[in-house]
């Protein structure tokens, strides 16, 4: 098994859980996890051979969530979502099925096809009957008592935020959507971990009790924990790193980098990951002008990552307002690179990384631009920045902050209520 563990666990861990459920010796306790879109099954084989996943620059919530079953010696039922379904399979003490993911392109398919998930989810949570379900990925929220009724607790795992920062919709509909979602939360959810503070303030807005709720931070190998001397970066490189989409702001970023261009004929843009409008980034970049100073390989593993981020002078998250994001895990992994981060005003990097953030308005290619400008022309400035940044990445190596550990706590928590 790995030499190291993701998390530290509250006293007494597995007894006290067991305890609350009345289980004796010869009896497994059963946990449900329904996480977002992954690769879950290829996670487990890399977690059991104690080795991290290749694909993910960070440690991943999959492999906190094997470390917590493992500690509890608990049984696993996997419900994940993918591009293609596949048959269930079966390791150690894990059970893994994967179901078709939502259809995002096709006009009125996304809530059908979402109901029709979340009643899978339900039947086979009916035919597992979980002590503890975890629910980390979209679902039908109408469909939540019946998810309830199977499983004694539910541990809402909290990924994205319900809305953009300080911007509440307050529309009838929205307000009937919240009024819904708080009586659901109200009746049926025990715990909450959330990604990002900002994410668990909006939970706690909409609960209409006092429901356990715990923060969690981005964790990343310790093999990342030693920059060693500050390497030298290719003077005006930016990147982006993540799934090229259009709701995370690429097509921003590409008009705000062709700007700035204009004013540093030496800036150079790398795009890094693979998305739906990949294929339309690389052909709208190929017609600006500057294809010879833009790059679009793909996607690309962890070393491809941290390299990246080494060379670059920024890293930009330049997320739309459609996409209420809970915390980027690029953002934690620029930070261990001492990398400044420039990022759009929904995502909230900088209630967690103080000066080493630069905020800018979301969705406006002018004022990236602007920004984009100052930051490359200001050396001091980014050096002022990867000072913060300095001294803000402890956390990242801090197991304790892990969402490993925060869900140990809800998962505590909820079985104690």
């Amino acid at each position: 098994m790995k030499q190291e563990k993701f998390f530290s666990l509250p006293t007494d861990f597995r007894a006290r859980v067991r305890q609350c459920f009345n289980l004796d010796d010869a009896a497994l306790l059963r946990i449900a996890y329904v996480p977002g879109p992954g690769e879950l099954r290829d996670t487990y084989s890399y977690w059991k051979r104690g080795q991290p996943y290749p694909g993910k620059a960070i440690i991943t919530y999959s492999e906190m969530f094997f470390d917590v079953v493992e500690a509890l010696s608990a049984e696993a039922l996997i419900i994940e979502r993918g591009a293609d379904r596949a048959e269930e399979m079966c390791a150690d003490n894990c059970t893994f099925i994967r179901l078709s993911d939502i259809d995002y392109e096709t006009p009125g398919a996304y809530w059908p096809q979402k109901q029709a998930i979340t009643r899978e989810i339900a039947r086979h949570c009916e035919q597992f009957k979980p002590h503890i379900l975890i629910l980390g990925g979209e679902f039908y929220w109408p469909m939540l008592p019946r998810l309830a009724k199977s499983s004694e607790r539910i541990v809402m795992s909290l990924h994205n935020m319900f809305w953009q920062i300080g911007r509440r919709p307050q529309s009838l509909k929205n307000q009937i959507n919240f009024f819904v979602k708080k009586v659901l939360v109200g009746r049926y959810v025990d715990a909450a971990v959330a990604v990002s503070k900002t994410a668990l303030d909006q939970f706690n807005e909409i609960s209409p009790r006092k429901i356990p709720g715990f923060q969690s931070m981005h964790q990343l190998p310790s093999s990342y924990a030693d920059v060693g001397e500050e390497l030298a970066r290719r003077k005006n490189q930016i990147c982006y790193l993540g799934r090229i989409e259009r709701e995370k702001g690429v097509f921003e970023l590409l008009e705000a980098f062709c700007v700035a261009k204009s004013h540093q004929s030496d800036l150079a843009i790398r795009f890094l990951g693979a998305g739906r409008a990949l294929d339309e980034l690389r052909e709208k970049a190929g017609a600006t002008g500057f294809a010879d100073d833009i790059e679009a390989p793909g996607p690309v593993d962890a070393a491809d990552v941290y390299g990246a981020l080494r060379e670059s002078q920024l890293l930009v998250v330049p997320t739309q307002r459609a996409f209420a994001e809970g915390f980027p895990a690029v953002c934690a992994e620029a930070i261990s690179q001492l990398t400044p981060l420039l990022v759009s005003s929904v995502v909230p990097a900088r209630e967690v990384f103080g000066d080493a953030v630069m905020e800018f308005e979301a969705e406006n290619s002018k004022n990236l631009a602007e920004c984009l400008t100052l930051l490359l022309c200001d050396e001091q400035k980014l050096d002022d920045m990867r000072k913060a940044a300095s001294d803000a990445r402890a956390m990242l190596y801090d197991r304790s902050k892990s969402w490993g550990s925060a869900l140990a706590q809800a998962i505590v928590a909820s079985a104690e209520r």
